[in-house]
């Protein structure tokens, strides 16, 4: 009997270690380099990146969140196929709606982003900070 504990302590504990692998191997996503678009950018306008840029049309780019002056959404289920990187955006607004779908962003070949949604509901183009 204490043969069969020991059998199951092993087998519980490597379970454990298991799903905690799997929880931080999903968690990784794409690799940086798979994740271009990080950064800071402008809305629908340049980025002077001099501290003159306004404040209501930045927007932060990070491997997980997009922030902005309403909100912030969170991104998972990220791919990308060349210039394209699509990912889910959970986004909560200041005033505490929640708004789920896909976005899309293309990578520009001046390095700026065209940004839309699934429904073709919203697009706006940001403009990288230097």
């Amino acid at each position: 009997m204490a043969t069969v504990r020991a059998i199951m302590r092993v087998f519980a504990t490597s379970l454990r270690i298991g799903c905690a692998l799997v929880t931080m191997v999903a968690s990784l996503g794409l690799a940086p380099d798979d994740f271009p678009i990080i950064g800071s950018y402008v809305q629908n306008r340049p980025c002077h990146g001099d501290g003159t840029d306004p404040k209501r049309l930045l927007v932060i780019i990070s491997a997980d969140e997009v922030t902005y002056r309403d909100g912030t959404c969170t991104l998972t289920d990220k791919r990308r196929e060349g210039n394209k990187v699509w990912t889910r955006a959970t986004c909560t607004s200041r005033s505490g709606t929640i708004l789920s779908g896909e976005v899309t962003f293309t990578i520009r070949a001046d390095n700026n982003l065209e940004m839309v949604d699934a429904e073709n509901t919203y697009a706006t183009v940001l403009f990288r900070c230097p």
